[in-house]
């Protein structure tokens, strides 16, 4: 037997070849185990530490903890960061790792660098305190005396924190597991490595906010406090971390080039991660300390190497497509293989951490700086010829898929089918998920000069962007196809792109802008002689034209001209469509029996063309218009019908506007039942289609409704709704008046001091909505709610501040209300000879606009600030009681006199 002693130490034995007692150091010193320092610039992560510590401690009765723990992501996320505070964390927690810690990086991604179990095993028995002549060299042996080790200092309740950077396969990791089931182990890796029945954390980008405090740290660190470049531009910080995409490792290269040019300003380094082109050159840096390669392109290009030709392939193409997101289904047409072999790589992709799974299981993601790299390979790696042909599979699957989808929701004449999509929910869903890579795919034909594509992508998709009312994403893509069909002489095709242009303009409201683009389409359309397009073109600019002041007669010329052209084409559906605009025109217009006989001319055209959807809006405009009349009970029959045909087409939008204008025209009739009904019914409907705009609109009805039928807290839930929905939408304005009628209903409930809560936010919404009318109106309640509650300091602020809206308003009656609040609030606080002047000024204000019995009451109140005053001004006191009794007098207010005269009696003799 062989024995070495190490006084003090732990003893273990294990049989190899030979009986060997070793006793090892009483403890771990950290310096021997290569815990690398930690950066000072680590945030944004406390939700993931505290996952990982959760797995740590040495309580094995809890379901969370677990020996091994796997954390996995993109390049340069920042794992091994994250790690390295949660060994640290742990070591510092006492009772959970008194033996320490070991730390080996094995640059599994590096075919140079990466480490072996073998040798990384060896280093651990070295820092184990193992002699180095009783270290084998076999893996076998050297994982066998590893694991007698870390028993024994387990077993002596030297419980070890093992950490395993940067590992690239579970071959390379397994061997270094204990196996002990007390000792932990953290593991990092660009792939989720399975099979070490470990925890696995999936790492993704910082937040937006995390991301700049990275930055913020890591220039402080660098350069002291004194460098406020981050505080004193938040705005290119932000930009700068959104350029860098969030990732830690791109971050801290950033935050290194800043640190070294202070001279510098942030607005520069913005710049120059502007170019997506030259991005990854910007972020590269050179480590003076170690010759350390910071360069993202380094870090992405060592999970690559591990690809096979076949998955590298698939990756430098992935980044051709122009969207967020790729489907399974159009990767398999991009890389031109068999739907198995493309979905096996972009497993081996999504494993190596280069991917991430979309929104569905089916679809696929790469950060920004990945598909960068990605394209860069294309540039480098792939001839033109295998890249162009990649592109056109690609599009030609979006275009033909997006045609097959819009055959299978067109409704009416000239709808076309397809058997690619089984029914039209199947394609709606499929253009919801796709619309943003077509729109993708549509300017990338720009830079590729594919104009054939671009206008061809167009066209598949531009009715579902207008239904889903996405119509900038509609500009955006019609203005692109314009630029690339723009050529030497005029086309068909530039003319059809003018008019897509116009047509998304028009939706935008932005109709001047609108009318130029079909004045140009249908120039062209004349010199090509192509009558159908000028009459389309003539009746949208009929549209267009109605909308801009003094333009009337110029609309009322091409709505003619365009009938004119349709009737002699003999085009029916043309012609319905031109008096169903002309139609709605006249409704705007308030012609509403002009519109009620245009839209029935509509509807019969509509209806010889078999165009049940058409005939059907027609009716349901001319219902509207007939609405216009008056004619209530006219319009229901309509209503009804349109409800019926759009619920079994599946027509849910226009379901929602029928049953919407149902419920009006119900409750013009006085029938408030069957209103609220339909109107909870179309609200059920646009929640379903996430319609906030309409959901509001509903709401506003509602909540009116139910405020005129006295049931208060009814309308009180509806209109909290009301106001979640206008935040939703970013409508400051509508968040405002919403809270205005809520302070309103809550106030008059009798509570006022959570009517104060609301009509506070309410005010400030207003002010920060740029609407000094609905402050004032808020402001004046909110100050009665303040004095109702006691509440007279606030209620002097409050009432100051509408003092000096209603006077920028020159609204004399709400200056006087406002006057008066703060003038009751200031007596209260004993702050007489201000409250006199307030009051003072209130009753002018009444006087001047003839609001009598409001100067009655503000008299009686001015009365007795004037007798309270240091040197009291009785006479004017007495002069206003007189004033306020002569003014009930007149209301025919008994009890206002009394009170006026009870009060004159009050003063001194003389003064009465």
């Amino acid at each position: 037997m062989i024995r070495n002693q190490v006084t003090g130490g732990i003893q273990y034995a294990v049989v190899q070849g030979q009986n060997v007692t070793v006793t090892l150091p009483p403890r771990i010193e950290p310096h021997l185990t290569g815990l690398p320092p930690l950066e000072e610039t680590f945030t944004g992560r406390d939700e993931e530490l505290q996952a990982l510590l959760a797995a740590l401690g040495p309580d094995r009765e809890r379901p969370e903890a677990r020996t091994v723990s796997a954390v996995a992501g993109l390049p340069g996320v920042g794992k091994t960061e994250l790690v390295l505070h949660a060994a640290r964390q742990a070591l510092r927690t006492e009772g959970w790792f008194p033996g320490g810690v070991l730390f080996v990086d094995l640059a599994g991604y590096d075919k140079e660098r990466r480490v072996t179990p073998e040798k990384a095993l060896d280093g651990f028995l070295r820092a184990l305190g193992l002699p180095v002549e009783h270290i084998p060299h076999d893996l076998q042996d050297l994982r066998r005396h590893y694991t007698s080790v870390l028993a024994a200092y387990a077993a002596e309740g030297r419980r070890i924190l093992v950490v395993i950077d940067n590992a690239s396969s579970a071959a390379q990791v397994e061997p270094l597991l204990p196996g002990d089931g007390v000792t932990a182990v953290l593991v990092t890796s660009r792939h989720t490595i399975g099979g070490l029945g470990a925890r696995l954390h999936d790492l993704d980008v910082l937040t937006p906010e995390a991301a700049v405090d990275v930055l913020r740290r890591a220039l402080h660190t660098a350069r002291g406090s004194a460098d406020n470049r981050i505080e004193d531009d938040p705005e290119h910080a932000r930009l700068i971390a959104e350029r860098c995409g969030h990732l830690p490792l791109a971050l801290q290269i950033t935050a290194a080039l800043m640190a070294e040019r202070t001279d510098r300003a942030l607005a520069d380094f913005a710049e120059d991660l502007a170019d997506a082109q030259n991005r990854l050159d910007e972020l590269s840096v050179q480590g003076e300390a170690e010759g350390q390669d910071w360069a993202v392109r380094s870090a992405f290009a060592l999970s690559c190497d591990r690809l096979d030709e076949e998955q590298a392939r698939l990756f430098a193409l992935l980044s051709l497509n122009a969207g967020p997101d790729i489907s399974t289904e159009a990767a398999t047409a991009l890389v031109g293989r068999e739907a198995r072999a493309a979905r096996r790589m972009l497993e081996a992709l999504f494993r190596a951490h280069l991917l991430a799974r979309g929104g569905a299981s089916d679809r696929w993601r790469m950060h920004d700086l990945v598909r960068l790299y990605a394209f860069e390979r294309v540039q480098t790696g792939l001839g033109q010829e295998d890249a162009g042909g990649a592109l056109g599979r690609l599009w030609e699957h979006y275009r033909s898929t997006a045609e097959a989808a819009g055959g299978a929701v067109q409704r009416g004449a000239g709808a076309v089918r397809s058997a690619r999509f089984a029914d039209r929910e199947a394609a709606e869903t499929w253009l919801e998920r796709e619309y943003p890579n077509l729109l993708g795919a549509i300017g990338n034909a720009e830079a590729v000069d594919r104009p054939a594509a671009a206008a061809a992508l167009t066209a598949s998709v531009s009715g579902y962007l207008h239904r889903s009312r996405r119509f900038e994403e509609a500009l955006s893509a019609a203005v692109v196809t314009l630029r690339c069909v723009l050529g030497e002489r005029p086309s068909n095709l530039e003319a059809w792109a003018l008019e897509m242009v116009g047509l998304a303009l028009l939706e935008l409201d932005r109709h001047e802008e609108g009318a130029a683009h079909y004045y140009r389409a249908c120039t062209i359309y004349t010199l090509l002689d192509d009558r159908l397009g000028r009459a389309r073109t003539l009746d949208q600019l009929g549209v267009a034209l109605a909308e801009l002041d003094g333009r009337a007669e110029q609309s009322e010329e091409a709505f003619a001209l365009s009938l004119a052209l349709f009737r002699e084409l003999g085009d029916r559906g043309g012609e319905a469509e031109c008096l169903a605009h002309l139609g709605k025109v006249r409704y705007h217009e308030r012609r509403y029996q002009e519109a009620v006989e245009l839209h029935r001319q509509a509807a019969e055209l509509f209806a010889e063309t078999g165009d049940v959807v058409g005939r059907q809006t027609a009716v349901l405009l001319m219902a509207a218009a007939q609405q216009g009349l008056e004619e209530y009970a006219a319009t229901l029959d309509s209503y009804e019908q349109s409800i019926d045909l759009y619920r079994q087409l599946g027509e849910r939008r226009q379901e929602g506007t029928a049953l919407e204008h149902l419920g009006v025209a119900l409750l013009s009739l006085k029938r408030p039942a069957e209103a609220e009904r339909r109107l909870r019914e179309a609200l059920a409907l646009w929640r379903d289609l996430d319609d906030l705009a309409a959901q509001a609109r509903t709401l506003d009805k509602l909540a009116e409704m139910l405020d005129e039928a006295d049931r208060v807290e009814e309308a009180e839930t509806v209109l909290r709704e009301l106001v979640a929905v206008g935040r939703d939408l970013g409508d400051r304005l509508a968040e405002a008046r919403a809270l205005a009628r809520l302070q309103t209903v809550v106030s008059l409930s009798g509570r006022p001091g959570e009517a104060i809560a609301v009509g506070l936010a309410a005010a400030r919404t207003a002010g920060e909505a740029g609407e000094p009318v609905g402050e004032a109106a808020i402001l004046l309640l909110l100050g009665l709610d303040l004095m109702a509650e006691q509440r007279w300091a606030e209620g002097v602020e409050v009432n100051g501040r509408a003092v000096e809206l209603h006077r920028e308003l020159a609204d004399e009656g709400g200056e006087a209300m406002a006057l008066a609040g703060l003038g009751e609030s200031l007596l209260q606080l004993q702050e007489v000879e201000e409250a006199v002047a307030a009051l003072e000024r209130a009753a002018e204000r009444h006087r001047s606009a003839g609001n009598r019995e409001p100067e009655a009451r503000v008299l009686n109140l001015l009365a007795f600030g004037l007798h309270h005053l240091p040197s009291p001004r009785d006479d004017d006191a007495g002069e206003a009681l007189r004033r306020a009794a002569q003014l009930y007098g007149e209301l025919g207010d008994d009890d206002g006199v009394r009170q006026a005269k009870q009060n004159l009696k009050r003063l001194p003799r003389r003064s009465r």
